[in-house]
């Protein structure tokens, strides 16, 4: 989520005097959507573990898979920022394709080869995760058991979790060129009528009774999201007046904020749910906008500014990408080894092993290639930063 996992580690902006200035804020929200993932994926480990008393306690967590809609509103608002600053650069496309290779494929090819790895070494493979793996390498993880019928997994490696990355991919295929010929003001219109364009479609595929998993991971069904993050960059490159857009915001965010809560409230947001796979998706995404829209007007002093900008989200921040990559196969996977030495009806015992155990395993390795991989990256990246 993300997200949108795939941004720089600092939120830069440019302000009306021309001047660049950090937001950290916005790292820290980028924290926010990784734990609310991997909190999420912690359900998956128990229920993996077969653990029933810890399952039903984390049963709520299911509703967190919202974190994804936050990853994509943030990607949409930074890389659009982006790419609006840097459109009339005579190297435009071929720097941010450039970026975006050294910030998304070192990492991502490397827990892809690990898992085929893995899948190798514990005779888990077979033909079909052969097949998943080349559609995951070019970033079809989305549309594998929905068009082909292919798994998510590489073997006993469970990689459902790519999907997001997959549809970020796909969007930023093309809107480098759309950012391009549409100034700000008319790309804040487009952005607009894909937002609703997606509420119909989506609304139709329900009707046609097509499977909410589908309606949930497939890209043509969700690109409203980042469409959502990209209308707030457009505003805060054409805003003159930053309290006055603050307030503005604030009078979206009450509302629909308060709407996110009636909404989980009477459907637990589970995907299941048709009215959340339609028009919740849409008020998800006007919630995160206006979220960051109070961050980036409010130069990260508001109350969620504050809150996002504390030390620890800023530390995860930074690591989201290599949380979010490694996080479910280790929960996954220790949770295996635990129902294979019988150690699983001990609630007690899972808890600490099987999720306190692969959760510091991830920020550990987190750290590592954050030190070894993605550092050496950004450098090489800078080069070629938009």
């Amino acid at each position: 989520m993300n997200q949108n996992a795939d941004t720089s580690t600092e939120a830069i902006y440019r302000t009306n005097s021309g001047q660049d200035e950090q937001i950290p804020a916005l790292t820290g929200l980028r924290a926010v959507a990784a734990l609310l993932i991997v909190v999420l994926h912690s359900w998956n480990g128990v229920h993996a573990a077969n653990c029933l008393p810890l399952e039903r306690l984390l049963r709520p967590a299911l509703a967190l898979w919202c974190g994804v809609d936050l990853f994509f509103v943030l990607s949409g608002f930074l890389l659009t920022g982006k790419l609006l600053r840097s459109v009339g650069d005579k190297k435009y496309l071929r720097n941010f394709y450039a970026a975006r290779c050294f910030r998304i494929m070192p990492l991502y090819y490397l827990v892809l080869l690990t898992a085929l790895f893995i899948g190798f070494c514990t005779r888990s493979l077979n033909v079909g995760d052969i097949y998943s793996f080349f559609g995951m390498m070019f970033f079809m993880t989305n549309f594998l058991p929905f068009v082909w019928n292919l798994s998510q997994h590489i073997g006993i490696v469970p990689m459902q979790h790519f999907w997001s990355l997959a549809l970020e991919e796909h969007f930023y295929l093309l809107w480098p060129h759309a950012v391009k010929f549409l100034e700000a003001r008319k790309l804040m219109n487009f952005c607009a009528i894909i937002m609703v364009c997606e509420l119909v479609v989506r609304s139709l595929a329900v009707w046609q009774k097509v499977s909410l998993d589908a309606i949930y991971e497939l890209s043509f069904f969700r690109f409203d999201s980042i469409a959502a993050g990209a209308i707030v960059a457009c505003l805060y490159q054409l805003t003159k007046n930053s309290q006055r857009a603050l307030r503005t915001s604030h009078f979206v965010l009450i509302p629909f904020l308060c709407g996110t809560f009636l909404m989980t409230a009477i459907t637990h947001l589970f995907k299941a749910n048709p009215f959340v796979e339609t028009v919740g998706y849409s008020i998800l995404a006007i919630t995160f906008a206006s979220v960051i829209a109070d961050i980036v007007f409010s130069r990260g002093r508001s109350l969620i500014g504050r809150f996002c900008s504390n030390p620890v989200l800023l530390f995860f921040g930074k690591r989201s990408y290599a949380i979010y990559l490694i996080h479910l196969p280790l929960i996954t996977l220790v949770n295996r080894l635990l129902v294979t030495f019988g150690l699983n009806t001990n609630p007690a015992l899972v808890l600490i092993l099987g999720l306190v155990l692969p959760l510091v395993m991830t920020i550990v390795l987190s750290m590592m290639a954050w030190h070894l991989i993605e550092k050496p990256c950004q450098k090489l990246k800078v080069k070629y930063s938009c």
